[in-house]
């Protein structure tokens, strides 16, 4: 196939798909204040307010949290206040529960709209908020993480539920003479170059997910990306790891995001 047509049929499911994301990078930062947007550490949490619980009444791990003051200008995102998500560190599926992925027992997303002067200190997080387990514990993150966001774009990839029939119309307008049935029946040069150029991969909100088995929603239902936390080693060691190299996902609708309602999330994740 010719670098002409490729890059062609690139740009066509580039115009038909490309949406704004958030990347997110961890970063080295000797200390994080309470309200910053952190991956692990010590939670914003206003005063006479609890840490959220399991359905057994165990402590949930601050997994997340994001500040949406620090984030770039965008327009499909939350604009001001700290989301959290939480989940269950000692239960080995890390509170997901795969016949109902919005059942919230184990694992928790929390809004505060309007950040608070009068909320808990470093020094009283660490008398009431637990995060030395003495049994076993699955927690993803090897300790606190400061973040940094951009704004970009990325196009829809073969791991999101759509994309076949968007990318087979695509090819097959083009190459009416020799037309596929499947994505994978596409010449291995055009795949190498949609490999590069699709970008799913990392930590992210918004923009198209990645899965490393298939993507759980049925067609057309949370349609939000709304977190992605991913597997992460930077250095000799895992410091994010997800079961055996895997990412994990929150989704939630447009219209539940933009009424900031948080009660029905779908959470999931999985690995290789």
């Amino acid at each position: 196939m010719s670098t002409q047509l490729i890059n062609k049929i690139v740009e066509k499911l580039r115009e038909k798909s490309e949406t704004d994301v958030i990347k997110i990078e961890t970063v080295k930062k000797s200390k994080l204040s309470i309200t910053e947007s952190k991956f692990a550490g010590l939670p914003y949490l206003p005063k006479n307010l609890q840490i959220p619980v399991s359905e057994n009444g165990e402590q949930l791990m601050l997994l997340a949290q994001i500040n949406c003051e620090e984030l770039p200008t965008n327009d499909f995102y939350l604009q001001k206040g700290i989301i959290q998500f939480w989940i269950n560190p000692i239960d080995d599926l890390l509170g997901a529960d795969f016949d109902n992925y919005t059942n919230q027992n184990d694992w928790r997303i929390v809004y505060y709209e309007d950040i608070k002067s009068d909320y808990y200190s470093e020094e009283e997080l660490q008398t009431i908020y637990k995060t030395d387990f003495e049994e076993e514990n699955f927690f993803p993150v090897e300790e606190e993480k400061a973040l940094e966001f951009t704004l970009t774009k990325s196009i829809m990839g073969p791991d999101v539920d759509g994309f076949e029939d968007i990318f087979l119309e695509i090819y097959n307008n083009f190459n009416p003479n020799e037309k596929i049935e499947n994505y994978f029946d596409a010449p291995e040069e055009l795949l190498d170059e949609l490999h590069e150029v699709i970008d799913a991969g990392g930590h992210q909100l918004g923009g198209y997910p990645f899965f490393t088995q298939w993507d759980p929603r049925e067609k057309g239902e949370y349609e939000v990306l709304l977190f992605q936390m991913d597997s992460e080693n930077k250095g000799s060691n895992w410091d994010i790891l997800w079961g055996d190299v895997g990412v994990a996902n929150f989704f939630i609708t447009k219209e539940k995001l933009e009424n900031k309602d948080f009660s029905d999330v779908m959470y999931s994740w999985d690995c290789h």
